[in-house]
């Protein structure tokens, strides 16, 4: 029996594949997801081959026709969908993120991706980690298996040498795809597999392993620092982020373990260490009457009072016209939805109003009757505990001239 083959049916990959409801095999063509889809349709036939046609390449609609057509021999189903990559920044990951865009559309609950990445991708993908400078500590490879969406990813190959699938591909007498761009060395990953990779190993034989355990090594200590920054998180803790005045009493390590964790639980993307140099001395560390922020990426984090507040940075255009008020449907603006609840008794008298309420926007220096008095509406909205940046985008309710009512911002506990 081929190595290959020995290897697909030992038990930590059967067991993870007998797990799932359906597969689904990214196919390119190449001689790795091939391999991949057949011996994936040797054990299955309800099985999707899924194929993301990048148009990169002059031969890219001619690769997908062959692709249906090896779909077709082996009656697989055949998917394909056509993406248009970025031109600007890093071709690679763009490419990657279009790919990982598609993957997440088609992926339903208890499927499996099977990826065909192999031990030679895992050793360069180390590699370019650690050159690139990932703020997250260690050796960092792919991860064997993870979530992704409402499915999960299981990449088989991880720890098989890419010689072992191209004897598979030629034992079985199978045609695959090449791909030039993979000898450009314009490329970064090209460059390290074509040029860097074959002086380390020239000089350092058994260098490959050693990587790998580093990779395995360093992915236990991930996970218990990542055990250590959970408790952290339990403990600092509030309703709108984290406590600054708790995240200061934190060391250094445990404190970026902590940021790292929490932006990864709300599922923004990771800064890089000086952006959480600046985090501490800049947001967590200014003035106690301060209102600091720091950005990146699209997101920010923010203090107010002693709360550090994490959401994503957008940019909302104050409408300089009023917008009359639907009681009948909700109202949707940059800050989200407003809408109307009847209750007796409560809030504005409903009797003939409806057609005079209007919405619009603080200008400086309204002011609003509370409870019989005339209070400037900046002093209401910091008696309330509204954020300073939720302030301006809040819809104010008018009757005419008359600003009669504040909507509630429930998360920030800010009542009407």
């Amino acid at each position: 029996m081929n190595p290959l083959e020995e290897r697909w049916k030992q038990d930590d990959i059967q067991s993870c594949l007998k797990s799932s409801r359906r597969w689904v095999v990214a196919f390119s063509g190449g001689a790795d997801s091939l391999c991949l889809l057949y011996l994936a349709a040797s054990l299955r036939k309800s099985l999707v081959a899924l194929h993301v046609n990048h148009g990169l390449h002059a031969d890219a609609d001619k690769w997908e026709q062959i692709c249906r057509e090896q779909c077709k021999k082996l009656g697989v189903t055949f998917q394909c969908f056509r993406v248009k990559v970025k031109a600007e920044g890093s071709i690679e990951e763009n490419a990657r993120k279009a790919r990982y865009s598609v993957f997440e559309k088609v992926l339903k609950k208890h499927d499996l991706l099977l990826l065909a990445h192999h031990a030679d991708d895992q050793i360069e993908t180390a590699l370019f980690n650690l050159f690139r400078g990932t703020s997250i500590p260690g050796v960092v490879a792919m991860p064997r298996v993870r979530s992704l969406g409402k499915a999960k990813l299981f990449r088989p190959f991880l720890d098989v040498p890419r010689k072992q699938i191209l004897a598979y591909c030629k034992c079985k007498g199978l045609k695959w795809i090449d791909d030039s761009s993979n000898q450009n060395e314009a490329f970064d990953r090209s460059y390290l597999r074509h040029r860097v990779m074959p002086i380390i190993e020239d000089r350092w034989p058994n260098f490959r392993e050693i990587v790998r355990k580093g990779v395995d090594r360093d992915e236990g200590l991930r996970q218990l620092i990542g055990s250590i920054a959970e408790n952290d998180f339990i403990h600092c803790r509030s309703k709108s982020g984290l406590i600054s005045s708790e995240v200061a009493k934190l060391t250094t390590a445990r404190r970026d373990s902590l940021f790292r964790y929490w932006i990864a639980k709300e599922g923004f993307p990771q800064p890089t260490s000086g952006i959480l140099r600046t985090l501490y001395k800049d947001v967590l560390m200014a003035k106690p009457d301060s209102e600091p922020c720091i950005s990146w990426s699209g997101s920010e984090i923010r203090r107010f009072k002693d709360n550090l507040v994490l959401r994503s940075r957008d940019v909302f255009i104050v409408p300089k016209d009023r917008i009359d008020l639907d009681f009948s449907s909700s109202l949707k603006l940059g800050g989200g939805f407003l809408r109307t609840v009847q209750e007796k008794g409560k809030g504005l008298s409903f009797q003939g109003m409806e057609s005079e309420l209007f919405v619009k926007f603080r200008q400086g220096g309204e002011s609003i009757r509370v409870n019989g008095k005339t209070k400037r509406l900046k002093k209401v909205l910091q008696d309330l505990g509204v954020p300073p940046w939720l302030r301006s985008r809040l819809p104010l309710i008018y009757q005419g001239d008359t600003l009669v009512a504040i909507p509630s911002v429930s998360s920030w506990d800010t009542f009407p």
